[in-house]
């Protein structure tokens, strides 16, 4: 298995999947924190804008992540008004 090129190509391929998604729930986490107004607004706030860029650095569709949660930000104002 080591041996075959294609199985080597698509395991490296894939890595960047589960880092997207880990960075993904890490940058919904301090949203979350930061909407809601739970703790250190400084440190959920850096760890927001660091696991964002995170996202976008990894995948192409890591960019969608930032505009979700812009969605999901505007819904939720709407919501609590």
């Amino acid at each position: 298995m080591a041996t075959n090129a294609f199985q080597l190509w698509y395991a490296q391929e894939a890595r960047m999947y589960s880092w997207l998604l880990a960075a993904a729930l890490v940058s919904a986490l301090a949203l979350w924190r930061l909407v809601v107004r739970r703790g250190n607004g400084w440190l959920w706030g850096t760890l927001y804008a660091v696991a964002t860029a995170w996202c976008v650095y990894l995948h192409l569709y890591g960019a969608l992540v930032p505009l979700a949660q812009a969605i999901f930000v505007m819904g939720w104002s709407i919501a609590t008004r």
